[in-house]
């Protein structure tokens, strides 16, 4: 009863602070995907330049990603390059219970080493565990080093 009486007043005093004053940006982020949010963990993504509010709640902890690839992209105008994630069975489920009510402006970000590697947007409800991230900004290198990234967090845990 106590934990359900804090989270309410935890929600009630955050309904009135300003995002500014609601981020806590001290909190060390575990290696994951996260869902962005209005207000919560305030991190920068160094891509996009740009700052994005974080949801600790909505963590898949990085030990939940099976295996990461780089693919090229040739059905656009100019080829890209994008990384796939795959999931286990539990990364898969948990992604799907955070997407039922998925729209174009729902967001994620994959947290290494504390820091964003990238955010990207959900278009689509995700069943099947394999998410892919491309950036017509990125080159090969680039997301091949995101990859490594990945590799070396999931190897740690």
């Amino acid at each position: 009863m106590k934990l359900i009486c804090s989270l309410i007043i935890a929600v009630y005093i955050g309904g009135f602070l300003s995002p500014l004053q609601a981020q806590t940006t001290s909190l060390k982020l575990a290696d994951g995907y996260y869902l962005t949010a209005n207000d919560g963990i305030k991190v920068y993504d160094k891509n996009q330049k740009v700052f994005f509010y974080l949801d600790k709640t909505s963590l898949i902890p990085i030990r939940h990603v099976k295996s990461t690839e780089v693919n090229r992209v040739d059905n656009l105008a100019k080829v890209r390059y994008e990384l796939s994630s795959s999931l286990d069975a539990f990364g898969t489920s948990a992604l799907a219970n955070f997407s039922p009510n998925f729209d174009r402006t729902t967001n994620i970000a994959l947290v290494i080493n504390g820091e964003p590697l990238f955010v990207a947007g959900l278009l689509n409800k995700i069943t099947s565990g394999r998410m892919s991230f491309s950036s017509g900004k990125l080159t090969k290198t680039e997301v091949e080093k995101m990859k490594s990234e990945i590799d070396k967090a999931i190897a740690k845990k």
